[in-house]
């Protein structure tokens, strides 16, 4: 399935310099119709707020008449998120998937892998390199 995602990232500060933390993904199916998940780490669902949230974003669209996602979908989000709340990096694309909650859930578990890996070297998370796929 062609898939299109960006990883998401939190503001932190790492003694005296700060650095963005992954804490999510959003993903984008092919369509028809508001095909697109967000889904996050543990413990961070509740920490982004409610207008970005899946269901909010969904809420708002059906309410202006919208039944698919418009073109430019991830990169409008990508532009909206303040710098002094986050990041969403650079979007990609993948075919290596069967639906969006697979993606969502391989690209989580390679952040999680990334971030404890580095959290063993006491280092911030500042890049996760995926496979050429783009997973």
């Amino acid at each position: 399935m062609k898939l299109r995602y960006m990883i998401e990232c939190e503001l932190r500060d790492f003694p005296d310099s700060p650095y963005f933390h992954p804490i999510g993904v959003w993903v984008q199916g092919p369509g028809p119709g508001l095909d697109f998940i967000i889904r996050w780490l543990p413990g961070f669902e509740k920490a982004i707020d409610d207008m970005d949230s899946e269901e909010a974003i969904k809420a708002r669209m059906k309410e202006s008449g919208k039944t698919d996602i418009p073109k430019g979908f991830l990169e409008y989000w990508q532009s909206t998120i303040s710098p002094y709340r986050g990041d969403r990096l650079t979007i990609k694309r993948t075919t290596r998937f069967d639906s969006k909650e697979e993606s969502a859930e391989a690209i989580l578990k390679k952040i999680a892998k990334v971030k404890k890996d580095m959290s063993k070297v006491g280092q911030p998370v500042t890049r996760i390199s995926l496979p050429k796929d783009g997973t």
